[in-house]
């Protein structure tokens, strides 16, 4: 790893670092992940889907605001289809699809999580 380093700064191995592991979380389905958190509840395997989806963001290049409202202060990023109903052979990245994850403020997010929303 240090030769690695070296040969690159360190910033930039850094980043290499987040997108392998970015890479092996894509690869993984929804089972594995949970089983891999199986001490933990099940929210704890979702939220690394979820930390996975932030990075999909990241590289998608969409403005940072409510796709609804436009508000761009505070926006989360919310999955049109909950992680929740999809089978344990759904791969992260079939989940973090971009064309399934959505931007929004927190109101709208409550909104589509509650029925009053629908995109």
């Amino acid at each position: 790893m240090s030769s690695d380093l070296g040969k690159t700064c360190r910033a930039c191995f850094i980043i290499s670092i987040g997108e392998q592991a970015d890479k092996r979380m894509s690869a993984l389905t929804l089972g594995e992940v949970k089983e891999k958190g199986k001490d933990y509840k099940s929210r704890h395997a979702y939220q690394k889907i979820r930390n996975h989806a932030k990075s999909v963001i990241a590289r998608d290049g969409r403005p940072r605001k409510c796709v609804v409202c436009g508000y761009d202060v505070s926006v989360q990023i919310c999955h049109k289809k909950p992680i929740a109903q999809f089978s344990n052979q759904a791969t992260v990245m079939e989940i973090n699809n971009p064309l399934n994850l959505i931007l929004l403020c927190r109101n709208h997010h409550w909104e589509l999580d509650n029925g009053y929303l629908n995109l």
